[in-house]
């Protein structure tokens, strides 16, 4: 009797522990799902507020005229260096001479696209690069594979400096690695068609924002890209393409 005793007491017990664990476990996994759940919803809260607040500024960024822009632009790069920018892109006995761009006649854009949208296509056939080109560089944009047009440039055809980037990734420009002094670029955009030829080719610091001056006395096309190509995290060079207005092959004037 006493042993069976002894048995039943330490079945209880153990019942007891079991119990316990049990009850252990489940207010755990509650606690779990609660913090779980509160923390989604301040997160949800919180990209909610970011969602509306980047609305209000593309929504605001995209109302802007560009020449409203650009003259804020080109006084940020004055500030940053003094420099003679025919000087700077000034181009060695060995390298291709542009043609006919002295006197170009520039055209004005009148129909300006909306900030993140697609308003033509660019190629680089020697590389075999063929990517649509894109109003805007934010991150967001360049998340559809294409070309992005810094909003605080000029557009093609308008006679100044462009600047556009891209992911270095392989179905974007990472094969602008293989591109060479001569080789052309053609920006397609809904108003006309423009050539540009590669006269220069450089790799800078990621602070170095002197080496992509925004100037409006010829027209200059920079693409640049995240360098190493192999890199893996946030790259502090950049890879860029510098290439000047070889002719152009279609326009519509402003009326």
């Amino acid at each position: 009797m006493e042993n069976n005793k002894n048995f039943r007491t330490s079945i209880d017990k153990a019942m007891v522990i079991k119990k316990f664990v049990l009850i252990t476990i489940v207010l755990c996994f509650i606690i779990f799902l609660l913090i779980f759940f509160i923390t989604n919803v301040i997160f949800k809260k919180q990209l909610t507020q970011i969602k509306n607040i980047s609305s209000v500024l593309v929504s605001r960024v995209s109302n802007i005229r560009i020449e409203n822009v650009e003259p804020k632009a080109i006084d940020v790069n004055s500030d940053l260096v003094d420099v003679q920018f025919e000087d700077y892109f000034s181009m060695d006995s060995s390298d291709p001479k542009p043609s006919g761009i002295i006197n170009y006649q520039k055209i004005k854009v009148t129909d300006y696209p909306i900030f993140g949208s697609k308003y033509g296509d660019i190629s680089i056939p020697s590389v075999g690069i063929e990517l649509p080109f894109y109003y805007g560089d934010s991150l967001q944009v360049l998340k559809n594979g294409c070309i992005g047009h810094n909003s605080g440039s000029y557009f093609p055809g308008e006679g100044a400096s462009i600047i556009a980037c891209g992911h270095n990734t392989a179905r974007v420009l990472k094969k602008i690695s293989n591109i060479k002094i001569g080789d052309t670029a053609t920006i397609k955009t809904t108003y006309g068609e423009y050539e540009y030829k590669v006269f220069k080719i450089k790799i800078i610091e990621e602070t170095q924002l002197e080496e992509l001056p925004i100037q409006k006395n010829l027209e200059i096309l920079m693409i640049y890209t995240c360098y190493p190509f192999d890199y893996i995290g946030h790259a502090k060079q950049r890879y860029v393409v510098y290439a000047y207005l070889e002719g152009v092959l279609e326009w519509k004037r402003e009326k």
